[in-house]
Protein backbone atom coordinates (compact mmCIF):
# COMPACT_ATOMS: atom_id res chain seq x y z
CA UNK A 1 0.00 0.00 0.00
CA UNK A 2 1.68 2.92 -1.19
CA UNK A 3 1.80 6.22 1.05
CA UNK A 4 -1.37 7.90 -0.78
CA UNK A 5 -3.66 5.14 -0.01
CA UNK A 6 -2.08 5.28 3.69
CA UNK A 7 -2.81 8.94 3.83
CA UNK A 8 -6.56 7.85 2.53
CA UNK A 9 -7.73 5.18 4.86
CA UNK A 10 -5.95 7.21 7.68
CA UNK A 11 -8.60 10.15 6.67
CA UNK A 12 -11.49 7.16 6.39
CA UNK A 13 -10.33 6.11 10.18
CA UNK A 14 -10.56 9.13 12.08
CA UNK A 15 -13.72 10.67 10.20
CA UNK A 16 -15.63 7.50 11.05
CA UNK A 17 -13.96 7.70 14.83
CA UNK A 18 -15.73 11.41 14.73
CA UNK A 19 -18.59 10.02 13.39
CA UNK A 20 -19.54 7.39 16.44
CA UNK A 21 -18.05 10.03 19.07
CA UNK A 22 -20.68 12.23 17.44
CA UNK A 23 -23.41 9.45 17.77
CA UNK A 24 -22.63 8.86 21.37
CA UNK A 25 -22.91 12.33 22.50
CA UNK A 26 -26.08 12.57 21.03
CA UNK A 27 -27.30 9.58 22.90
CA UNK A 28 -26.23 10.51 25.92
CA UNK A 29 -28.02 14.01 25.42
CA UNK A 30 -31.22 12.38 24.39
CA UNK A 31 -31.33 10.21 27.30
CA UNK A 32 -33.90 11.33 29.86
CA UNK A 33 -32.51 13.12 32.79
CA UNK A 34 -35.37 12.29 35.26
CA UNK A 35 -35.07 16.44 35.74
CA UNK A 36 -37.72 18.54 34.77
CA UNK A 37 -36.21 22.28 33.45
CA UNK A 38 -37.85 25.41 33.61
CA UNK A 39 -35.93 28.27 32.21
CA UNK A 40 -37.06 31.92 32.87
CA UNK A 41 -35.36 33.62 29.20
CA UNK A 42 -33.47 36.77 29.49
CA UNK A 43 -35.38 38.69 27.11
CA UNK A 44 -35.71 42.33 28.08
CA UNK A 45 -39.10 43.49 28.73
CA UNK A 46 -41.17 40.74 28.19
CA UNK A 47 -42.08 37.03 29.40
CA UNK A 48 -40.29 33.63 27.34
CA UNK A 49 -40.49 30.16 29.35
CA UNK A 50 -38.83 26.80 28.15
CA UNK A 51 -39.62 23.89 29.78
CA UNK A 52 -37.89 20.69 28.82
CA UNK A 53 -39.60 17.21 30.13
CA UNK A 54 -37.36 14.69 31.59
CA UNK A 55 -38.33 12.56 28.24
CA UNK A 56 -37.36 15.69 26.26
CA UNK A 57 -40.83 16.90 25.47
CA UNK A 58 -40.49 21.04 24.68
CA UNK A 59 -43.09 23.20 25.75
CA UNK A 60 -42.65 27.55 25.03
CA UNK A 61 -44.29 29.67 26.96
CA UNK A 62 -44.29 33.42 25.33
CA UNK A 63 -41.46 35.17 23.44
CA UNK A 64 -40.39 38.09 24.70
CA UNK A 65 -40.85 41.53 22.91
CA UNK A 66 -37.70 40.58 20.42
CA UNK A 67 -35.70 37.44 18.65
CA UNK A 68 -33.50 37.30 21.91
CA UNK A 69 -35.47 34.55 22.32
CA UNK A 70 -33.54 32.70 19.37
CA UNK A 71 -30.30 33.11 20.83
CA UNK A 72 -31.61 32.04 24.32
CA UNK A 73 -32.91 28.50 23.34
CA UNK A 74 -29.78 28.27 21.01
CA UNK A 75 -27.79 28.39 24.01
CA UNK A 76 -29.94 25.61 26.38
CA UNK A 77 -31.49 23.21 23.27
CA UNK A 78 -29.68 20.58 21.84
CA UNK A 79 -28.30 21.33 18.65
CA UNK A 80 -30.00 18.47 17.08
CA UNK A 81 -33.31 18.84 18.53
CA UNK A 82 -35.26 21.24 16.02
CA UNK A 83 -38.78 20.62 17.16
CA UNK A 84 -40.58 22.45 19.82
CA UNK A 85 -43.77 20.01 20.40
CA UNK A 86 -45.80 22.99 22.30
CA UNK A 87 -45.94 26.51 22.13
CA UNK A 88 -48.07 28.88 24.42
CA UNK A 89 -49.16 32.43 24.07
CA UNK A 90 -50.65 33.71 27.12
CA UNK A 91 -51.63 37.04 25.41
CA UNK A 92 -51.53 38.86 22.16
CA UNK A 93 -49.44 41.71 23.23
CA UNK A 94 -46.12 42.22 21.67
CA UNK A 95 -43.61 41.83 24.47
CA UNK A 96 -45.15 38.08 24.46
CA UNK A 97 -45.89 37.15 21.41
CA UNK A 98 -42.95 38.96 18.72
CA UNK A 99 -39.87 36.67 19.86
CA UNK A 100 -42.36 33.49 18.63
CA UNK A 101 -42.89 34.61 15.07
CA UNK A 102 -39.48 33.70 13.76
CA UNK A 103 -39.47 30.92 16.85
CA UNK A 104 -42.18 29.28 14.70
CA UNK A 105 -40.37 30.11 11.01
CA UNK A 106 -37.24 28.61 12.33
CA UNK A 107 -38.74 25.50 14.07
CA UNK A 108 -40.81 22.80 13.66
CA UNK A 109 -43.45 23.44 15.58
CA UNK A 110 -46.53 20.41 16.97
CA UNK A 111 -49.47 22.86 18.18
CA UNK A 112 -49.83 26.34 19.06
CA UNK A 113 -51.68 26.89 22.50
CA UNK A 114 -53.73 29.88 23.13
CA UNK A 115 -56.94 31.81 23.64
CA UNK A 116 -59.74 33.18 20.97
CA UNK A 117 -58.57 37.04 22.03
CA UNK A 118 -57.13 38.69 19.25
CA UNK A 119 -55.03 41.84 18.48
CA UNK A 120 -54.48 44.17 15.90
CA UNK A 121 -51.27 45.13 16.21
CA UNK A 122 -48.31 44.26 13.19
CA UNK A 123 -46.86 41.68 15.68
CA UNK A 124 -49.95 39.85 16.05
CA UNK A 125 -51.37 39.54 12.76
CA UNK A 126 -47.80 38.30 11.33
CA UNK A 127 -47.71 35.39 14.29
CA UNK A 128 -51.48 34.46 12.93
CA UNK A 129 -50.02 34.54 9.13
CA UNK A 130 -47.22 32.79 9.80
CA UNK A 131 -49.33 29.71 11.66
CA UNK A 132 -51.62 29.64 8.74
CA UNK A 133 -48.65 29.35 6.04
CA UNK A 134 -47.05 27.00 8.11
CA UNK A 135 -50.24 25.05 9.02
CA UNK A 136 -49.33 24.11 12.62
CA UNK A 137 -52.20 23.23 14.41
CA UNK A 138 -53.88 25.43 17.29
CA UNK A 139 -55.69 24.70 20.01
CA UNK A 140 -58.07 26.83 22.02
CA UNK A 141 -58.28 26.38 26.09
CA UNK A 142 -59.62 27.85 29.35
CA UNK A 143 -59.70 26.63 32.76
CA UNK A 144 -60.22 23.51 33.47
CA UNK A 145 -58.48 21.97 30.85
CA UNK A 146 -55.15 20.25 30.71
CA UNK A 147 -52.45 19.97 29.30
CA UNK A 148 -50.35 16.22 30.00
CA UNK A 149 -46.47 17.00 28.69
CA UNK A 150 -45.33 13.87 30.03
CA UNK A 151 -45.08 11.00 32.55
CA UNK A 152 -46.68 13.27 36.18
CA UNK A 153 -45.68 16.67 34.32
CA UNK A 154 -49.13 18.71 33.32
CA UNK A 155 -50.24 22.35 33.32
CA UNK A 156 -53.59 22.76 34.62
CA UNK A 157 -55.48 25.94 33.69
CA UNK A 158 -56.95 28.11 36.12
CA UNK A 159 -58.13 31.36 33.57
CA UNK A 160 -59.89 32.23 31.31
CA UNK A 161 -63.26 31.09 32.16
CA UNK A 162 -64.28 32.35 28.84
CA UNK A 163 -64.44 32.70 25.76
CA UNK A 164 -63.25 35.95 24.09
CA UNK A 165 -64.44 35.67 20.89
CA UNK A 166 -66.50 38.47 19.40
CA UNK A 167 -66.25 40.52 22.62
CA UNK A 168 -64.24 43.90 23.02
CA UNK A 169 -61.57 43.46 25.67
CA UNK A 170 -60.52 46.60 27.07
CA UNK A 171 -57.41 45.12 28.84
CA UNK A 172 -55.92 42.22 27.11
CA UNK A 173 -53.36 41.54 29.63
CA UNK A 174 -56.51 40.11 31.43
CA UNK A 175 -57.10 37.36 28.93
CA UNK A 176 -53.83 36.32 30.36
CA UNK A 177 -53.64 32.06 30.54
CA UNK A 178 -52.66 31.37 33.92
CA UNK A 179 -51.84 27.95 34.86
CA UNK A 180 -49.93 25.59 37.47
CA UNK A 181 -47.16 23.22 35.75
CA UNK A 182 -46.79 20.21 38.35
CA UNK A 183 -44.27 17.92 38.64
CA UNK A 184 -45.36 15.44 41.19
CA UNK A 185 -45.03 17.49 44.02
CA UNK A 186 -43.44 20.41 42.70
CA UNK A 187 -45.65 23.39 41.23
CA UNK A 188 -45.32 26.44 39.37
CA UNK A 189 -47.53 29.03 39.13
CA UNK A 190 -47.45 30.99 36.17
CA UNK A 191 -49.65 33.94 35.69
CA UNK A 192 -48.74 35.96 31.99
CA UNK A 193 -49.79 39.94 32.85
CA UNK A 194 -52.91 38.50 34.86
CA UNK A 195 -53.91 41.70 37.24
CA UNK A 196 -55.73 42.17 40.32
CA UNK A 197 -59.26 41.64 38.47
CA UNK A 198 -58.23 38.10 37.37
CA UNK A 199 -56.43 37.00 40.48
CA UNK A 200 -59.37 37.74 42.65
CA UNK A 201 -62.00 35.71 40.09
CA UNK A 202 -58.64 33.15 40.41
CA UNK A 203 -59.55 33.13 44.54
CA UNK A 204 -63.16 32.66 44.27
CA UNK A 205 -62.79 30.08 41.59
CA UNK A 206 -60.21 28.24 43.18
CA UNK A 207 -59.15 27.13 47.13
CA UNK A 208 -55.09 27.93 48.68
CA UNK A 209 -54.48 24.29 48.69
CA UNK A 210 -55.13 24.17 44.73
CA UNK A 211 -53.13 27.07 44.08
CA UNK A 212 -50.26 27.02 46.42
CA UNK A 213 -47.29 26.71 44.62
CA UNK A 214 -43.23 26.56 45.29
CA UNK A 215 -42.37 28.48 42.30
CA UNK A 216 -44.38 31.33 41.37
CA UNK A 217 -43.67 33.60 38.02
CA UNK A 218 -44.60 37.07 39.14
CA UNK A 219 -47.79 38.50 37.42
CA UNK A 220 -46.58 41.39 34.71
CA UNK A 221 -43.09 41.81 35.86
CA UNK A 222 -44.13 42.63 39.16
CA UNK A 223 -46.29 45.69 38.43
CA UNK A 224 -48.19 47.50 41.12
CA UNK A 225 -51.60 46.70 39.41
CA UNK A 226 -50.96 42.30 39.63
CA UNK A 227 -49.50 42.45 43.02
CA UNK A 228 -52.29 41.08 45.02
CA UNK A 229 -51.76 39.97 48.66
CA UNK A 230 -54.61 37.54 49.06
CA UNK A 231 -53.36 36.09 45.63
CA UNK A 232 -49.78 35.65 46.36
CA UNK A 233 -50.42 34.47 50.01
CA UNK A 234 -52.50 31.61 48.56
CA UNK A 235 -49.76 30.94 46.56
CA UNK A 236 -47.12 30.94 49.03
CA UNK A 237 -44.21 30.45 46.68
CA UNK A 238 -40.88 29.59 48.40
CA UNK A 239 -39.44 30.92 44.88
CA UNK A 240 -40.49 33.67 42.88
CA UNK A 241 -39.37 34.89 39.55
CA UNK A 242 -39.83 38.49 38.21
CA UNK A 243 -39.21 39.05 34.61
CA UNK A 244 -37.97 42.76 33.68
CA UNK A 245 -35.76 44.63 31.21
CA UNK A 246 -32.63 46.36 32.57
CA UNK A 247 -33.77 49.86 33.49
CA UNK A 248 -37.27 49.95 31.93
CA UNK A 249 -39.44 52.72 31.41
CA UNK A 250 -42.12 51.32 33.61
CA UNK A 251 -40.37 50.98 36.87
CA UNK A 252 -40.93 46.75 36.88
CA UNK A 253 -40.87 45.31 39.39
CA UNK A 254 -42.98 47.82 41.91
CA UNK A 255 -41.84 48.09 45.20
CA UNK A 256 -45.29 46.63 46.22
CA UNK A 257 -45.05 43.15 44.88
CA UNK A 258 -40.94 43.44 46.11
CA UNK A 259 -42.36 44.48 49.82
CA UNK A 260 -45.54 41.58 49.30
CA UNK A 261 -43.14 39.05 48.01
CA UNK A 262 -40.23 39.65 51.08
CA UNK A 263 -42.92 39.91 53.53
CA UNK A 264 -43.66 36.25 53.01
CA UNK A 265 -40.10 35.04 53.38
CA UNK A 266 -40.09 34.04 49.09
CA UNK A 267 -36.70 34.55 47.62
CA UNK A 268 -36.87 36.57 44.73
CA UNK A 269 -34.83 36.41 41.23
CA UNK A 270 -34.75 38.70 38.50
CA UNK A 271 -34.26 38.25 35.02
CA UNK A 272 -32.84 42.38 35.00
CA UNK A 273 -30.39 41.60 37.76
CA UNK A 274 -29.48 37.33 37.27
CA UNK A 275 -30.26 36.76 33.53
CA UNK A 276 -31.56 33.43 32.50
CA UNK A 277 -32.56 31.55 35.35
CA UNK A 278 -32.88 27.79 35.67
CA UNK A 279 -35.25 25.57 38.04
CA UNK A 280 -34.96 22.27 38.05
CA UNK A 281 -36.36 19.64 39.65
CA UNK A 282 -36.76 15.61 40.60
CA UNK A 283 -40.32 16.03 41.44
CA UNK A 284 -39.98 16.35 44.90
CA UNK A 285 -37.36 19.16 45.38
CA UNK A 286 -35.98 21.99 43.10
CA UNK A 287 -32.62 23.86 43.02
CA UNK A 288 -31.79 26.48 40.86
CA UNK A 289 -29.17 27.91 38.42
CA UNK A 290 -28.67 31.61 37.00
CA UNK A 291 -26.55 33.36 34.50
CA UNK A 292 -25.46 36.09 37.49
Amino acid sequence: MDDEQKLKYTKLFLGLLVIVALLIWVAVFQKPDKFLHVYFLDVGQGDSIYVRTMNNVDMLIDGGPCNNVLSELGDIMPFYDRKIEYILLTHPHADHVSGLIEVIKRYEVGRIISTDAVHTSNEYLEWLTTIKEKNIPFQLIRNGDVINLDEDVEFRIFWPENSYRDKNIDNLNNTSIVGKLTYNNIDFMLTGDAEDEVQNAILKNYSADELQSEIYKVAHQGSKDSANEDFIKAINPELSIIFAGVDNKFGHPHQIALDLLSSINSEILRTDQNSRIEVISDGQKFWTKSEK
